[in-house]
């Protein structure tokens, strides 16, 4: 009996080690696939961080709207996580997204684009503009896939010619480009402004719930001087219909500075516009232009230190890049270059849609460090094919536009001086410290470089995040 009894205690001991072993081994099967899952996941993520740092970088607005659409591709990014011949990969995908769509089939592209606000293209849209992110995640035996519903608009920099100074000494072509300042512009009888606004409506401008675009103006934080000397203001009288330059080059519109705006005096009655200029159709409700005026076309008037850290390591990695002029790099190689940019300095560059070109300088005075462009960077096109557009940013230096050159795009020169040497043409909102127009010059914005400005200055907010293989 007692041999029975510890042969049938051993026996059970065995059939519990063995069930102990058992779920032991389905313990650690289920944390390591787990564990494989939980990786998986995380190289998905790792695509959607990807995808926002291309579209913060690499692309611009009309790519993004229209992701997905009939005529434009999605826009992919993928990766290996651990070298090239790594199985741990990313694919992420970007698409319209139109999370109101009952059938969850319609809520991508392409069926997600016939409605608002992706049927039109104005950046500024009423309706969310917003975007879905799907990314997989594969590890050699787990598969996870995420989407991040993204909402774009525009970061809120000013658009057109903006600088703490604006100085004309020589005749400008102003087409359908706002020029701003919270100080001082000097020369306007100079500049010839024409056509109507593509970004800016006289709301922005008169807080007047009046959607229409406003006539290309001027418009000063401080006072306007007809004169490049100085001398008389524009204002009084209100409004001053003679200030616009209607000959030369590039004439402007007769009457056009009847939309001029300047912080000339306190007292709204004597500011307040009653009657037009010969030349113009309809007038403004007042001449004058205030602080709050300003606080609305330009809510954010500069970069952060962090964008601009974001615009250098794109140059670096995939654009033009200089250190004092001479120190360079073109899409990561390095290449010596001088204080004067040629088009045979560009290389590959002149084929790419968007790209970003980045002057710094780490001492002496930024009046002194100059950029001399005479490349071009054109033309503005619907069709990514022909696009070609830069982010133009000069640090501690200033920059001058040379004869015969041109941009697309979008010129940043925080620290220093815009400035012309000749007859040149920008497409391009220009923001600086301060704006010297000399020479010839022809500035202008279009509906095509609305539709299509550059992703830099475009405000990617995440709206919801959801595992989409859950």
């Amino acid at each position: 009996m007692t041999m029975i009894t510890v042969l049938f205690v051993g026996a059970a001991l065995t059939a519990l080690t063995s069930t102990a072993m058992f779920v032991t081994i389905q313990e650690f099967r289920a944390g390591t696939d787990d564990k494989k899952a939980a990786e998986a996941l995380a190289y998905a993520e790792a695509g959607i961080d990807r995808m926002i740092h291309e579209l913060r970088t690499n692309v611009n607005f009309g790519q993004m709207r229209t992701a997905g659409c009939e005529g434009s591709d999605p826009i992919t990014v993928s990766g290996k996580i651990g070298g090239e011949t790594s199985k741990r990969t990313f694919e992420a995908i970007l698409q319209v997204w139109n999370g109101d769509a009952a059938n969850p089939a319609d809520r991508l592209a392409p069926a997600a684009c016939g409605v608002p606000p992706h049927n039109n293209s104005d950046p500024r849209a009423e309706e969310p503009r917003l975007l879905a992110i799907t990314s997989v995640g594969e590890h050699p035996t787990a598969r996870r896939v995420v989407r991040q519903i993204i909402e774009v608009k525009p970061i809120g920099l000013p658009i057109g010619i903006y600088a703490d100074r604006i100085d004309a000494n020589g005749n400008g072509g102003m087409v359908s480009i706002s020029m701003i300042s919270p100080t001082d512009i000097v020369g306007r009888a100079k500049m010839a402004f024409a056509g109507d606004d593509p970004y800016y409506v006289k709301d922005d401008f008169y807080d007047n719930d009046d959607m229409t675009p406003i006539p290309a103006a001027a418009h000063a934080g401080g006072q306007i001087y007809p004169g490049s000397g100085g001398g008389a203001k524009e204002h009084p009288p209100s409004p001053n219909c003679e200030a616009n330059l209607t000959t030369g080059t590039n004439p402007g519109t007769p009457g056009q500075s009847l939309w001029d705006g300047s912080n000339w005096t306190n007292d709204e009655g004597l500011a307040a516009v009653s009657s037009g200029c010969a030349g113009q159709t309809g007038f403004p409700p007042t001449s004058r232009f205030d602080a709050d005026d300003l606080t609305r076309v330009s809510p954010r008037p500069e970069l952060s230190e962090q964008d601009y850290l974001a615009l250098k390591e794109a140059a670096k990695a995939s654009g033009l890049y200089c250190l004092n002029a001479a120190n360079c790099t073109r899409e990561g190689a390095p290449i010596t270059l001088g204080p004067n940019i040629f088009q045979s300095d560009l290389g590959n560059l002149t084929t790419e849609t968007n790209w970003i070109a980045y002057f710094e300088y780490d001492s002496g005075d930024p009046f002194d460090n100059v950029v001399r462009w005479k490349a071009s960077v054109q033309p503005c096109s619907d069709d990514p094919n022909q696009h070609r557009s830069v982010v133009l940013v000069v640090r501690n230096g200033s920059m001058e536009m040379q004869s015969e050159s041109s941009i697309t795009g979008f010129v940043l020169v925080p620290e220093g001086y815009f400035d012309s040497a000749g007859a040149y043409i920008t497409e391009a909102t220009v923001i600086a410290k301060e704006f010297r127009l000399r020479g010839q010059a022809d500035l202008r914005l279009s509906e095509c470089w609305v539709r299509n400005f550059p992703a830099p200055f475009v405000d990617v907010v995440p709206r919801a995040w959801s595992e989409v293989d859950r």
